[in-house]
């Protein structure tokens, strides 16, 4: 095991969701819940009204999903319940073997 292999893993069991999350989407049919890391930051800067907004994302292990991650696709917390998030955008981040799912509040 190589030492980012042993970084990475401490870094997931640190920040993951707890208890995981819920993913659907077409052709995804997983057993359970997945490990993500849920990160809340700085929407991009514009001018005008709602500046401060936030953007809240999902980075989620290649290997945890059957395919890419898709628009519309939702994203659920297990423990806590409540909000429900759709996926409205993807970056690859193939360096560290993982998906960055931006999403919004699923109506």
């Amino acid at each position: 095991m190589s030492i980012w292999d042993t970084a990475s893993a401490a870094i997931d069991a640190a920040f993951a969701v707890p208890g995981g999350v819920t993913y659907s989407g077409p052709g995804i049919d997983l057993p359970g819940p997945i490990d993500a890391i849920r990160e809340d930051m700085a929407a991009p800067i514009f001018d005008g009204p709602g500046a401060s907004a936030q953007s809240v994302g999902y980075e989620i292990d290649m290997s945890a999903l059957p395919r890419r991650p898709r628009r519309g696709d939702l994203i659920g917390h297990v423990a806590g319940g409540g909000t429900s998030w759709r996926v409205i955008d993807v970056a690859d981040r193939a360096a560290v073997g993982k998906w960055f799912a931006i999403v919004e509040q699923a109506a």
